[in-house]
Formats: structure tokens, sequence, C-alpha cells
């Protein structure tokens, strides 16, 4: 069995903005973001909020009321990608905050904690939004091959599958498709997440993939194909 990727095309940035974000609307998050921090539990936890501006619920406001749009955008972020967006001491972040005006807060609870995983809330008009959402974008993306990158950007709830792996095909797969299984995240639009098998033998590899339930299929499926080939 052998398994073929698209051949890689140069992106324009338009496009790498698209193919780095899923969107989907989600009800289950809280509808107020301008409130303080709160412990953290089971529930959803504002750990960060950025906003400088005291009025700025008032400026919303006067904004609508002269014909903005308001918009509000969640997403689920791997923290792996999300520090890149932060920065020392957050000063990624604030520049960002600062230079697309929106409201941004970091979002986490007892699902996301265990698998490293954040919600990214951003809060403004359109205009502000998307400047926020691109310009971490940038940040991100700028890690990564102009070609070659995953999906940043996920919907907050995502379906979530696994699988028991021999280790030495880990190596296999690493060799193959490169750390971080970038193309296969790629290809598939999945996220991809290998550790140890709790519970099980050393000579075994638990695989987490998150994402659209689609998505998650073609990554098995990947993954699956490639395990099955002879080295």
């Amino acid at each position: 069995m052998f398994v073929f990727f698209k051949k890689m095309e140069p992106i324009s940035v338009g496009d790498r903005y698209a193919k780095a974000k899923i969107e989907e609307p989600n009800l289950r998050l809280p509808k107020a973001l301008l409130k303080p921090p709160t412990e953290l539990s089971d529930d959803l936890s504002y750990l960060k909020i950025f906003e400088e501006n005291t009025r700025k619920a008032q400026q919303l406001a006067e904004a609508v009321a002269s014909g903005a749009k308001l918009d509000r955008k969640v997403y689920r972020i791997r923290n792996k990608e999300l520090v890149k967006a932060i920065g020392e001491e957050y000063e990624i972040m604030k520049l960002i905050h600062r230079a697309s005006k929106a409201t941004i807060g970091l979002i986490a609870d007892a699902e996301t904690n265990l698998y490293s995983h954040s919600y990214l809330d951003l809060l403004g008009t359109v205009e502000e939004v998307q400047t926020a959402e691109e310009l971490i974008l940038d940040e991100i993306l700028a890690t990564y091959s102009s070609v070659s990158f995953p999906v940043i950007l996920m919907p907050p709830t995502v379906y979530h599958d696994q699988m028991i792996i021999p280790a030495q095909k880990v190596v296999h797969i690493d060799g193959i498709y490169g750390s971080s299984y970038v193309r296969m995240e790629m290809e598939s639009g999945a996220w991809i997440k290998v550790g140890k098998n709790p519970g099980g033998s050393g000579g075994e590899k638990l695989v987490n993939i998150f994402g659209p339930r689609e998505n998650v299929i073609k990554a098995m499926w990947l993954i699956q194909s490639v395990i099955c080939e002879e080295y």
C-alpha cells in the first residue's frame, strides 16, 4: 500500500489564512467576555484577558449604533501554537491587541488542560476581530514552511479519537513525513499527538487525533496506511 500526498504548491497569504483555520459556530462558551479571570475548574475559565480600554463595551455599543457590525470568534488552539503568539510576558499578544483593538481572551477547562489545548476568544467589530485573527496566524505561520503547515485554529468543539500503534512505527512516520507530522496534519486537517500508552507496554504508543469527524477519519486512515508499510 502506498500513501500519496497532494503536490505542494505556493499558497497566497489569503489562502494561508483560510487553510490555517476551521470555523464552526458553538454555543457552549459563555456569552460575556469582559469579566475577571476566575479560578481554574472543570468549568470554562478565563486565564487572561487582553483589554486595556476601560470604555471598550461602551465604544462597541456606539460603533454598532453607528452601523458597525459586532463580531465574536472562538477557536480551539494547541498550547504549543498559542505560546508562539503570546511571547515573553505576553508581549506579542499585547501588541496584537493594541494593533487590532479587539478584546482577546484565553480560556481553558478540564478537557482542554488534559490535551494541552486552550480556547482563543476574539471580540470586537468585524474588522478588529479579523485583524487580530490574522496577526495571531502571522506569528504562528512564520514558524512553518510557506507551503506546509497544519490547521492552527479549530472549532471549539472537535471530534476526538485514539489509536494504539507499535512504538517502532512512530519512527517510520516521523522519518517520512517530518517532525510533528506537519504534512499528515495538513493533508487530513486534523491534529495528531503521539504519547505514552497509559497502562500499556513500552512498545506501544497512544495517538490522539482531534478535528472535525471526517478529518479525524482521514488522519487515522493515513496513519494506518503508514504503519502497514514495510520498511
